[in-house]
């Protein structure tokens, strides 16, 4: 017979490790509204920020052959902001700030 527990948010007695079914379904329900809260209308503006790209914020050149924009995360004073860069300057710009 399985041993059981009480859930760790109402209490009720469970066989499931942490939380009862009624618990783990309000969980799951909230994690899931707050991703699709998260991801909001992001694919709509990088796409936008790659579309109407003329140059890079990171080189300052304009496009590139077989070097593709992308919409990269620029942190400003207040909130986080989307700018065109290039594929390969964005990524080397990753690389430099996971080595410091």
């Amino acid at each position: 017979m399985p041993i059981r527990r009480p859930c760790i948010d109402c209490r009720q007695l469970t066989t499931s490790i942490t939380r009862c079914p009624t618990c783990e379904g309000k969980r799951q329900a909230i994690r899931n509204a707050s991703r699709e809260h998260y991801k909001g209308d992001y694919p709509e503006r990088a796409r936008l920020v790659r579309e109407t790209a003329t140059h890079c914020w990171i080189c300052g050149e304009g496009p590139r052959l077989d070097d593709p924009w992308t919409a990269d995360h620029v942190f400003g004073p207040d909130d986080p902001t989307l700018a065109p860069a290039h594929r390969s300057c964005n990524s080397s710009r990753a690389a430099s700030q996971r080595r410091d």
